[in-house]
């Protein structure tokens, strides 16, 4: 129905064994500040991080490069350290301003 593997499951009794051996009503209850903090983390804080680390971004536009008849690794690695360095002093301007 779901075209779901066997392996993508774990096995049920298994699985509900393991679940019985849990009192859930000794969870502690949600914090919604501990959510909002998480929720901040994962969609400001790493992705900024990521950004001033380089690697994959949307910094460095690959797309942009195959408009040109030829290029070279040295370009596209000349290009990456063009983006990576204005990445870095746009990230020292905004330092600057707080």
């Amino acid at each position: 129905m779901y075209s779901l593997s066997d392996g993508d499951l774990p096995d049920v009794d298994l699985f509900a064994s393991k679940l019985r051996m849990h009192n859930f009503r000794s969870f502690p209850s949600l914090d919604r500040k501990v959510l909002r903090a998480l929720d901040k983390l994962i969609e400001v804080d790493i992705p900024a991080l990521m950004g001033r680390v380089g690697g994959v971004s949307g910094v460095f536009n690959m797309s942009s490069m195959l408009e040109v008849d030829h290029v070279t690794s040295e370009d596209l690695v000349r290009k990456k350290q063009e983006a990576n360095l204005n990445l870095t002093a746009s990230g020292r301007k905004k330092r600057r301003k707080r």
